[in-house]
């Protein structure tokens, strides 16, 4: 028994002994241990998740560890923790994601042609960039932008610099010129929808190139022609060397009577603007001062010397523009003074000493003094075409005014050579009035204490405003009182109606 009870235990004690060494065994087998405290890996690169780069032990047993990510961007430079699991061991390792690699930076490699005076961002002389992480700046010269003020050949330094201040420079070639200059560009207005050129008068010219100003291009894309207001045009031209020139211009769009009324006004001007569509673009206007001397000055453009030759000797008178069109100047004078025109010889004298033929247009008023006279354009220089006016007729004014207005008046004569014979004013006493002359007792005249004389028949009378009121037509000595008449605004306006079928007026 004993034998057997000993025999028992030393099996059991064997037995323990070889459980103990198994697992001893294999304690020490499974047993791992950590590999590297730090490591460090380049933006961009993929970072290790195999137990193995962490950790050292036997293969199978490496193998059943875990690696914890979950706290490392791959993507951002910065300082990491990540985590080792292996059965109830844990390890931790600090990971570095650094970035010391420069940008990819290519830039132009031909000549780059920049603009005189232009300023240019370093983008413009970079065909492509990228970077494991972000591009911060571009630079040129070690700035964001660049210009020159003189021209010539150049050589730039062109560079980029990423987030982690790791930088690339290249070096650029670049030749600065003058762009095309564009000139000419005057402001223009137009009523609604009408056709205009916005190129007139406008050229482009290049240093190099000459005249480019066939290939510009005009930009009215923001222009809305059917609608009031102001808007932008712009004018570009392109030399050989792709160099742009760049200038801008207005276009204003009005109604026709606000049209009109900026060249009554003396706003625009067909000399210094382009005006399409104006109702009458040659009217001398009006002006919101009271000077009857300033007037009789600026309407000189208006008035005009008549003179017919007959027999062995002439007759002579004054007249005014009352119209102008395309082809024809249409000039108002007293029917008295028309009688003698007649014949080729028949001549109209302008403010500038223009001496031009002139005959007769339609029938004349004999009993109201009212006929019409026409130039040909032709016949004129087109530098006096451009400077001639028409008087300013206001119909609503002139209703207007009362029977007795006693507004200040005046009317100016000029000689056959365009110098001035005379100027006179006073005061309008009748609007329409009864003429005392025997005669012509039942012919209705204004009355105005403007002296007139031999030759200022058919002279247009002008209110200190600029407005036609009348027309020079007689005098009256009656009792000793001498009184001076004349045509009235209305009788004019009356028989332009009845030789032409249009209105004179326009409002």
């Amino acid at each position: 028994m004993k034998r057997k009870k000993k025999a028992r235990t030393l099996a059991a004690v064997c037995t323990i002994l070889f459980l103990v060494t198994v697992t001893a065994v294999f304690l020490l087998c499974f047993r791992v241990e950590k590999k590297i405290n730090n490591v460090t890996y380049e933006l961009g690169d993929t970072v290790s998740v195999a137990p193995s780069s962490y950790i050292t032990g036997q293969e199978w047993s490496v193998n059943l560890a875990k690696v914890d990510t979950s706290l490392l961007d791959e993507c951002k430079v910065g300082e990491y923790t990540i985590y080792i699991r292996h059965a109830w061991q844990e390890f931790e390792c600090h990971v570095t994601i650094e970035d010391t690699t420069p940008p990819e930076l290519e830039v132009i490699k031909d000549t780059v042609f920049l603009a005189l005076g232009d300023s240019y961002n370093a983008d413009k002389f970079v065909e492509s960039v990228s970077d494991k992480g972000q591009i911060r700046k571009l630079t040129v010269d070690n700035k964001s932008n660049i210009s020159f003020s003189s021209t010539g050949d150049y050589e730039i330094m062109v560079g980029a610099e990423d987030n982690s201040g790791n930088t690339s420079v290249k070096r650029v070639w670049v030749t600065v010129d003058t762009p095309p200059s564009i000139t000419g560009i005057k402001p223009i207005y137009i009523s609604l929808n009408e056709p205009f050129d916005p190129a007139l008068g406008v050229s482009a010219s290049d240093e190099v190139d000459g005249d480019v100003t066939e290939g510009m291009l005009v930009d009215m894309s923001n222009a809305n022609l059917s609608e009031p207001g102001e808007y932008e045009v712009v004018y570009e031209a392109t030399d050989s060397y792709g160099l742009e020139g760049r200038a801008s211009g207005k276009v204003t769009v009005c109604t026709p009577l606000e049209l009109q009324e900026k060249i009554n006004q003396h706003l625009i001007n067909d000399n210094d603007d382009h005006i399409y569509g104006a109702i009458n673009i040659h009217d001398a206007g009006y002006y919101d001062d009271d000077n009857i001397g300033f007037i009789l000055e600026v309407m000189e453009p208006c008035v005009v010397y008549l003179r017919f030759p007959f027999n062995n000797g002439y007759s002579e008178g004054s007249g005014f523009i009352i119209d102008m069109d395309d082809e024809t100047v249409t000039i108002c004078t007293n029917a008295h003074v028309a009688k003698g025109a007649s014949g080729p010889d028949d001549t109209c004298t302008f403010y500038d000493g223009t001496r031009a033929h002139v005959y007769k247009y339609g029938d004349m008023d004999e009993e109201n003094d009212v006929a019409f006279l026409k130039i040909d354009r032709s016949d004129l220089d087109e530098y006096l075409w451009e400077e001639l006016r028409t008087v300013h007729i206001n119909n609503g004014y002139w209703t207007g005014l009362s029977q007795n207005p006693d507004i200040s008046i005046g009317f100016r004569t000029i000689r056959m050579d365009g110098s001035v014979k005379a100027d006179k004013t006073g005061v309008m006493l009748q609007k329409e009035g009864y003429c005392d002359i025997e005669r012509a007792r039942n012919w209705i005249m204004s009355e105005v204490t403007c002296e007139n004389f031999p030759g200022s028949s058919g002279s247009a009378v002008f209110d200190s405003h600029g407005n036609l009121v009348a027309m020079v037509r007689a005098q009256s000595i009656i009792g000793g009182k001498t009184q001076y008449w004349c045509v009235t605004f209305r009788q004019i306006m009356d028989w332009y109606q009845i030789v032409t079928g249009k209105s004179a007026y326009y409002y």
